[in-house]
C-alpha cells in the first residue's frame, strides 16, 4: 500500500477485506471475535463494522435505521440416522438466515432489510443485520427501503407456498381422522 495524506482509514481498511487470509486480517478477526464472544447472542450496535457494506445494502446512519449483531453456532447441521447408511440435512436454512431470524426474534417491531456476513471463528458465525422501523418518516420517504422490503415481501409470500421441509404427501388417517 502507498502512503497517503489524504486518505482516510477505510482506504487501507477496504483491501484488507478483499484478502481475509492475510496476516493483519486474521490477526484482526481473532481479537474482534474474543470480543464478540463476550457480548450476548443478539446486541444492537452503534456503528457498523464494514461500513461500505451496509450502505451497499441500504443502511443509513440516521434515525429509524438500527444494526444488530448476531452470533450463530457452526456446525450440527446433520443428523446420522440409524436406518439410513448416509446422513441426511436437517437445516435448509443458511446461518445468514438463522441471524436474520433471530434478530427478528429479538426485536419484532422492527423489518429486516438485509445481513452481511462480519466474521467467523471455529464455533460461531458473526453477522451484522440490517433494521428499520417502517413507522419512521426516514424510511417510509426513502423510496429505496420501500422497494426493498416490498421486493422481501414478495418474496417470503412466494415461499410461504413452498414451505422448507413441509411433506408434500397427504395427511394420513389417524387417531381422530374421519371425525368432525
Amino acid at each position: 500500500l502507498l502512503l497517503n495524506s489524504e486518505m482516510g482509514v477505510w482506504e487501507y481498511m477496504l483491501p484488507l477485506w478483499k484478502v481475509k487470509q492475510s496476516d493483519n486480517m486474521r490477526y484482526l478477526l481473532f481479537v474482534e471475535n474474543w470480543n464478540y464472544q463476550q457480548r450476548p447472542r443478539v446486541q444492537r450496535v452503534v456503528r457498523p463494522k464494514r461500513p461500505d457494506k451496509a450502505k451497499e445494502l441500504g443502511f443509513q446512519a440516521k434515525p429509524g435505521y438500527y444494526l444488530y449483531h448476531v452470533r450463530v453456532r457452526r456446525g450440527g447441521r446433520r443428523k446420522v440416522t440409524p436406518a439410513l447408511v448416509n446422513n441426511e440435512a436437517r437445516g435448509q436454512k443458511s446461518h445468514q438466515v438463522l441471524a436474520e431470524i433471530r434478530a427478528h426474534r429479538h426485536v419484532k417491531t422492527l423489518k429486516v432489510v438485509d445481513s452481511y456476513w462480519i466474521s467467523q471463528d471455529g464455533t460461531y458465525k458473526y453477522y451484522e443485520v440490517i433494521m428499520v422501523d417502517q413507522g419512521h418518516d426516514n424510511v417510509r420517504s426513502n423510496r429505496e427501503i420501500t422497494a426493498i422490503l416490498a421486493r422481501r415481501r414478495r418474496e417470503r409470500t412466494a415461499a410461504a407456498g413452498r414451505m422448507i421441509g413441509a411433506s408434500l404427501s397427504p395427511p394420513r388417517p389417524g387417531r381422530r381422522w374421519g371425525r368432525a
